[in-house]
């Protein structure tokens, strides 16, 4: 398994994107600031733009990572770890 982080910067005015690999399938990953509920929400979409999840981002410490996509990829997982301002996948 392999692991790859993605710094997470939480700046309200611009939505974030990024595009790991999980079990094998390149996915892509956006970041977006929802106004009226106040907080992050994580979307997620396979190559071909057929949306997987959307979930609100939750956060993690080292040790004890909520793992958001666990149920749509059984064996990986992607954290947002708030303490050293990453979002970690492994899979």
């Amino acid at each position: 398994m392999t692991t790859e982080t993605f710094p997470f910067t939480g700046n309200e005015n611009e939505s974030q994107h990024f595009s790991p690999t999980i079990n094998g399938e390149a996915v892509n990953c956006q970041i977006r600031w929802n106004m009226s509920a106040q907080r992050w929400y994580l979307v997620v979409t396979d190559g071909s733009g057929t949306l997987l999840r959307t979930v609100a981002l939750s956060e993690s410490v080292q040790g004890r990572e909520i793992n958001l996509v666990k149920d749509i990829f059984p064996g990986a997982s992607l954290s947002w770890l708030a303490d050293t301002g990453v979002i970690e996948v492994t899979g």
